[in-house]
């Protein structure tokens, strides 16, 4: 964060890392990279698109 007086590190502050919400938006993020990473692998002219969206 750049300014830890923001409202979006407070919120972040307020995250526990060992809740299962962080536990399944890791997994649904996680899940979005694997779909990505297939997408730049499967159609070579979508890489660039995978790559921007953080594959």
């Amino acid at each position: 964060m750049d300014d830890p007086e923001s409202l979006e590190a407070a919120c972040f502050a307020q995250l526990d890392p060992g809740s299962d919400l962080v536990a399944e938006l890791c997994r649904l993020g996680d899940g979005l990279r694997d779909h990505l990473e297939a997408l730049a692998e499967a159609a070579p002219h979508h890489r660039d698109l995978a790559r921007a969206l953080g594959a």
